[in-house]
């Protein structure tokens, strides 16, 4: 979501790299289940959608999205790790009789 979202935001700061005109441009929350579908208006374009881009909170956004990443990273080290652990120790096992 959050890509999606700064890749549109960039497009309305710099118009100069998209041909499309900035009202034309727009981001629908519904779309990713951050709204429910009868949501109104629940898309927000052109302007509006520029000053959302400013706020602090979508700033956070950004953070949060590193540290979803993070957390995912360390959970699959911790489960390789585990993986590895555990064979290790049922040829062991085996071994060992």
């Amino acid at each position: 979501i959050y890509f999606n979202t700064w890749t549109t935001c960039q497009s309305i700061a710099f118009p100069s790299k998209t041909s499309a005109s900035i009202g034309s441009l727009c981001a629908d929350a519904r779309m990713y289940g951050v709204l429910p579908w009868n949501a109104f208006p629940g898309k927000v374009c052109g302007s509006n959608l520029l000053s959302i881009c400013k706020t602090a909170e979508f700033q956070m956004t950004f953070h949060l999205f590193i540290a979803a990443f993070v957390g995912a990273a360390a959970t699959l080290v911790s489960l390789l790790t585990f993986m590895i652990a555990a064979t290790y120790n049922f040829a062991v096992l085996k071994l060992t009789g």
